[in-house]
């Protein structure tokens, strides 16, 4: 999971060919595609219809344009989610099912040989499902908790076999729905480690909101399964907010916005060197 780092972090691509097209591309609202380069001009492009993402393609020298990420909706929910090869192979699936009105009842996981199916139950302002690890025999319980809002406020992973937390995680936002901050320890198999993490936000426009907010379940549970890294925990949770982020405790960002507030370029710095880390670019 430490791969969809390189995707949800990101800004869009502009690319047109006269002034009257620069003109609505750059004043656009609606995401059509994001750009993430690194050294080199390797790098991810992830296209969107609306408020749904299409697919995610890996691009640069040596990987040909392939697709890396796929989607697929049913009635505006996301029902399919699969991370590919450059073959075209499908490494892992989730299938996503939902009750009528809308709420995520069920995933199926698919790995090679290894499967499962993992039942989500609701009580009040939580969600719990379990789910087994492919590599042992261990099985977990993970819990979301909800603040007033419905965003996820404390994340628990319990080892059923033990009944050990190994890993609590807990989200602090502002007036905009942005996680300003996130306490999180974390057992990655050789002990517990604690962090604390600060966000900062620009008062510009988040243009990837309206994609994760409408899938904002279910790219959690997609989460909940694996462990959980600094770098996994920020690159999914910037995506909720209404702005734009503009420090992590790795990476500083520098925008460059639309008359609407919407960002059309950017630029990530290592916040230790300074040096740059990766460009971005946003289509409208």
């Amino acid at each position: 999971m430490k791969k969809l780092y390189f995707i949800i972090i990101a800004i869009l691509l502009v690319s047109c060919s006269n002034n009257e097209s620069n003109e609505i591309a750059d004043e656009g609202t609606s995401l059509k595609n994001y750009k993430l380069l690194y050294q080199g001009d390797q790098g991810f492009i992830h296209y969107f219809n609306d408020s749904q993402a299409i697919e995610s393609v890996r691009t640069g020298p040596g990987f040909n344009d392939f697709v890396f990420y796929n989607f697929e909706y049913q009635n505006n929910l996301m029902s399919k989610f699969e991370y590919l090869n450059g073959l075209g192979d499908i490494l892992q699936s989730y299938n996503f099912n939902y009750d009528s009105n809308g709420k995520l009842t069920s995933l199926v996981y698919k790995k090679d040989s290894f499967e499962y199916t993992r039942n989500f139950t609701y009580s009040n302002n939580s969600i719990s499902s379990i789910i087994p690890d492919e590599n042992s025999n261990d099985t977990y319980k993970i819990t979301f908790l909800l603040n007033e809002k419905g965003l996820v406020k404390e994340l628990t992973k319990i080892n059923l076999n033990n009944n050990e937390i190994e890993a609590l995680v807990k989200f602090t936002y502002d007036n905009n729905d942005n996680c300003t901050f996130i306490f999180a320890n974390i057992d990655y198999g050789f002990g517990a480690v604690e962090k604390n993490i600060n966000l900062q936000y620009s008062d510009k426009n988040n243009p990837l909101k309206n994609h994760y907010a409408t899938s904002y379940i279910p790219y959690f549970a997609v989460y909940g399964d694996f462990k959980f890294l600094q770098e996994d925990i920020i690159s999914l949770i910037v995506n909720f907010g209404n702005n734009t982020v503009i420090k992590s405790p790795e990476l500083n960002f520098e925008y460059i916005y639309n008359s609407n507030g919407y960002p059309i370029s950017g630029e990530a710095f290592d916040t230790s060197t300074g040096n740059k880390s990766h460009s971005l670019e946003y289509s409208y």
